[in-house]
């Protein structure tokens, strides 16, 4: 698999979160929960990039593109 480094733009806005590997059932005839934890959290971003010049908006979608996004 190939590593892309992102490039050197800077995000208007950026959140991070932990995002863990649980579910939880629900039974429909008593309404009792269960929550199966899982191994294996991951780290999950939004980014906000607002008004970028034509060189910046370019770059970001090569990367985006190269990212199969």
């Amino acid at each position: 698999m190939a590593t892309y480094n992102f490039p050197s733009i800077t995000p208007t806005s950026q959140t991070f979160e932990l995002v863990t590997n649980s579910r939880q059932f629900q039974s429909p005839t008593s309404g009792a929960v269960q929550t199966l934890s899982r191994k294996g959290s991951f780290w999950k971003t939004r980014m906000t990039f607002s008004n970028l010049s034509g060189s910046d908006r370019a770059e970001l979608q090569a990367f985006i593109a190269k990212r199969d996004g």
